[in-house]
């Protein structure tokens, strides 16, 4: 079985705001029906939904078993209001008012409750990195998820909610295990990735690896962008450093 892991039916990749807007009089049928389309001709027939705050999540549940496909939804994620999450859910302040959403959801037909843990990328007061919430409030919502039996998955960046395999052997020889566990294996950092990359041209000079582009038929200006991009530069600076080498 293939399957995607985190899709959104709501939006379409291109523009946020034009595809909620579809929506805005009700759920779009045919928004539903061309994205499931889509997946059944690239044989994906299992779906994970993040959810939204307009229905449609909670319609393409409904209507995922004429396409074949096992479609599982949050059907909203929970967040904490002020905080990023309003493109695909609703707020809470209080705990009390997290456990009303909680059974809204399970009512609804939610097959997990998400919550929103930190930060996103879509909204400018908040960094990917800033917690929502306090290990307190985490440990409650997780607590009133399970009471319910329902599971939870937390998007969430900030390396401060992640456990130590010795934390999580402890919690889980007094608890239950429920829901998914992911192991990440830190390795080298983004930055360091990039970086080695980049040095992988710097025994070419900059002629060379314009060059290099050149020979393959593509065009001057979109050779230096190339060569620019891979040097971690500007083509500003790759053109300035042409009539350098030129020069010399």
């Amino acid at each position: 079985m293939l399957g995607d892991c985190h899709v959104h039916v709501i939006m379409d990749g291109k523009n946020y705001k034009e595809a909620v807007a579809l929506h805005k009089g009700g759920v779009k049928e045919s928004v539903i029906h061309d994205c499931f389309s889509n997946y059944q001709k690239a044989g994906i027939t299992f779906l994970r939904d993040g959810g939204d705050a307009l229905g449609v999540s909670k319609r393409a549940k409904e209507r995922a078993c004429e396409y074949g496909i096992t479609y599982l939804t949050p059907i909203f994620a929970i967040h904490k209001k002020g905080h990023y999450g309003g493109i695909v859910g609703r707020s809470f302040e209080l705990i009390t008012e997290y456990k009303k959403l909680v059974l809204e959801a399970k009512e609804a037909g939610a097959d997990f409750i998400k919550i929103m843990a930190t930060g996103g990328f879509f909204t400018p007061n908040d960094s990917p990195e800033d917690k929502q919430l306090s290990y307190d409030e985490l440990k409650a919502i997780i607590e009133t998820a399970h009471s319910l039996h329902k599971t939870v998955t937390a998007h969430a960046y900030t390396t401060e909610f992640v456990t130590t395999l010795a934390e999580a052997a402890a919690y889980y020889e007094a608890n239950e295990a429920r829901g998914e566990c992911v192991i990440v294996m830190e390795g080298r950092s983004r930055a360091e990735l990039i970086q080695e990359e980049q040095s992988q041209w710097e025994s070419m000079t900059v002629t060379e690896h314009v060059a290099f582009y050149t020979d393959q038929g593509i065009d001057r200006k979109e050779a230096m962008k190339r060569a620019g991009k891979d040097r971690g530069v500007s083509k500003r600076e790759i053109y300035a450093k042409l009539l350098e080498e030129e020069e010399s």
